[in-house]
């Protein structure tokens, strides 16, 4: 299922522009009959700016983790060093032979440190709105820029970068939102959700777009 917003959980190292964990992929054909590995910086020709290798998901987890700071994620040394933990926690569970650099089972059950008021400071500070100031916040990083159906495009670029979505309906509602309870509100979200898919087909996160890793129907969903 392609990503629409409401009541949604995503993995922080998909927002954060990582690639899946898995060496190998499924499904990179358009109907999900190829597998190959991820590709590398290496194989990507030189002429293609970091711009385009992010936006088409073949920039690597080490390229990011080094020459893309600060200018990916900000000058926050704390921040910085929470994605390499969510990187870490995001891993697969190494509970088999054919998983390859996946955390040991019980990785993630030690005690946690107590919030220090220096590491509540700096939170305060990457939360700050000038805080993505000459970063890629909102470009490439995080939650997507430039369209009124913002949530659209972030799920875009998640599936496009080889991430999969699941349904998963709980026996108890896990969210609860509100909806428009009149006509003039339901047209004026109607009308919003009309703007954001003709900006998205004339913008570069056009689906035509996508590389393989997006499949034939998540393509049409997109459009």
């Amino acid at each position: 299922p392609f990503y629409v917003g409401t009541g949604c959980l995503f993995r922080r190292t998909a927002l954060y522009g990582f690639d899946p964990p898995r060496l190998q992929e499924e499904g990179t054909g358009w109907f999900g009959s190829k597998k190959k590995k991820s590709s590398t910086v290496a194989s990507v020709p030189e002429e293609i700016s970091l711009e385009e290798q992010s936006l088409n998901g073949s920039i690597d987890d080490e390229e990011m983790s080094t020459a893309l700071i600060p200018k990916k994620f900000g000058d926050s040394s704390l921040f910085v060093d929470s994605i390499r933990k969510a990187e870490f926690q995001g891993r697969p569970l190494a509970d088999h032979p054919s998983i390859k650099n996946g955390r040991k089972p019980g990785a993630l059950t030690g005690p946690r440190d107590l919030l220090k008021a220096s590491i509540v400071a700096e939170a305060i500070n990457a939360i700050s709105c000038w805080y993505e100031d000459k970063t890629e916040w909102g470009d490439r990083v995080g939650w997507i820029y430039g369209s009124v159906t913002e949530d659209v495009v972030t799920g875009y670029r998640m599936h496009n970068r080889g991430w999969k979505s699941i349904y998963c309906v709980t026996k108890r509602d896990a969210f609860r939102g509100t909806a428009p309870i009149n006509l003039t509100d339901r047209l004026h979200q109607v009308l919003r959700w009309a703007t954001g898919s003709v900006e998205i087909f004339f913008s570069r996160n056009n689906a035509l777009l996508a590389n393989s890793r997006l499949k034939f129907l998540q393509r049409i969903g997109y459009l």
